[in-house]
């Protein structure tokens, strides 16, 4: 169940908790041909899309012509249009609305980016101090020395074949005595890559072509554990980027912050002011004009499961879409995978009603209004302590209640608040469900304020 990404020794968590990313803005990123490779097929993106070619006086091992004798040029991530050409934003970098920055590329960021600010000398780990363009000054223990050698000579293997591409790539233009395009010169790195690397490109997806109409029109609503895994594995603080707004028809996800009182829903915030057709907070925009999720691995289970719903065993597509006509058919499907997904979303949304259902009953029973702060400190603290617990089970007994779960008949209520008294006491949905019960129990039973105090919603 869980979506955490494995998250390194200091150095990855400090990057991920800091809040300006001036390195974004300060330098210019320059990209592998395996880099690139990773990118386009992982986002589904046309080199064009996030590369360019920037001009070099100085050229150098890596460095690449496009006219015989003409500039050298180094293949670089693509910069935002700034005032200020030197304070330009890479094109992968966010900005959440109250201004915190985050990496759109995540675990697919180049070598570059993955071993700042470190390098080696003699086989000994070296820093640069006070790097320019970061915030902070780092020491030795912010590293994992093994670790971060591991990454700088993978970095360095990349960048020794990327030069010999590109070596290969300038014979060819001096040989032939034409000027080439830079869309060719990508093509050849990617297809010298992937003959070297023996693997096709990936399928590619309707949503690779599509125009985000579903980032920008739709209300994404979220789970309490969507929002854990997003806050936990980014490092954010939940208000950046989540916004509450009052329910107009009863379900089960309405929250209260006061006895009765309306109702809330969480949902993710949208870019600038929250109105349909702004983008999600965490939409990458392109200069070709699309874009993409700057948070894949870590997105909602909704957008997993989107267009898809399950039916008992079955999956079945909606039929009220906003993606173009005849862009997803079934037998081009991975079936077993949207299965899985949907019966792991089917859980997760079983859970967070009974986490909700017992907020509201500790809120009606207190007669005192709670702050929103309070509301997400408490679904932190749950599921940290879920995931714990989710996470000493075998992986099988976890896949099997997970898929008794998702199969259910749709008219069967939620068995985490129904008289399961029935099942056989060994089925493994049945013995998940009585420890998730106990669990939240054993928080919400906790005096008034004792869970507040625990730990901030800030991870």
């Amino acid at each position: 169940m869980t979506r955490l990404l494995e998250v390194g020794f200091g150095r990855d968590r400090i990057c991920l908790a800091c809040r300006n990313k001036s390195c974004c803005s300060y330098y210019t990123v320059t990209v592998t041909a395996r880099d690139l490779v990773r990118i386009a097929r992982a986002m589904q993106l046309a080199p064009t899309d996030f590369v360019t070619a920037c001009t070099v006086s100085d050229g150098g091992p890596g460095t690449f012509l496009l006219r015989p004798e003409g500039p050298q040029h180094a293949l670089t991530l693509v910069k935002r249009p700034f005032p200020d050409p030197t304070d330009s934003p890479c094109i992968f970098l966010l900005s959440t609305n109250d201004r915190r920055g985050l990496c759109g590329l995540g675990d697919l960021r180049p070598g570059q980016c993955r071993t700042f600010p470190s390098y080696l000398t003699d086989d000994f780990i070296s820093i640069v101090n006070d790097p320019p363009g970061c915030v902070r000054t780092w020491s030795y223990g912010d590293l994992d020395l093994d670790e971060e050698r591991r990454r700088i000579v993978h970095a360095k293997a990349e960048e020794a074949e990327h030069h010999a591409a590109v070596e290969e790539w300038n014979r060819r233009v001096c040989d032939e005595g034409r000027e080439r395009s830079f869309e060719e010169f990508c093509t050849f790195l990617v297809n010298r890559t992937m003959e070297h690397e023996g693997n096709g490109t990936g399928a590619s997806g309707p949503c690779s072509s599509c125009r985000k109409r579903c980032c920008t029109s739709y209300t994404v609503s979220i789970t309490g554990y969507d929002a854990w895994v997003i806050g936990k594995g980014l490092h954010l603080p939940v208000e950046s980027f989540l916004v509450y707004f009052p329910v107009t028809e009863q379900n089960d996800r309405g929250f209260l912050l006061e006895p009765g009182g309306n109702r809330y829903e969480i949902a993710l915030d949208k870019v600038g002011q929250y109105q349909k057709g702004n983008p999600c907070v965490f939409w990458v925009e392109l200069a070709s004009g699309g874009g993409r999720c700057g948070i894949y691995s870590y997105r909602p289970r909704v957008c997993q499961t989107y267009p898809a719903y399950q039916l008992e065993e079955m999956v079945v597509l909606r039929d009220d879409v906003l993606c173009p006509e005849g862009a997803w058919n079934l037998v081009g499907m991975d079936l077993v995978q949207f299965r899985q997904r949907l019966s792991q979303f089917r859980m997760e949304q079983d859970l967070y009603a009974y986490v909700v259902s017992e907020w509201n009953r500790r809120v009606e029973g207190g007669g005192v209004p709670r702050s929103i702060r309070e509301y997400y400190t408490y679904i932190m603290n749950l599921y940290d302590r879920i995931d714990r617990f989710l996470g000493t089970l075998e992986v099988g007994a976890l896949a099997e209640a997970v898929q008794q779960w998702g199969e259910a008949h749709h008219s069967r209520p939620n068995p985490l608040v129904a008289d399961l008294s029935m099942p056989p006491a060994h089925e493994p949905r049945q013995m998940v469900v009585e420890e998730l019960r106990t669990i939240v129990h054993t928080l919400v039973s906790k005096p008034n304020g004792e869970a507040s105090r625990m730990c901030s919603a800030v991870p």
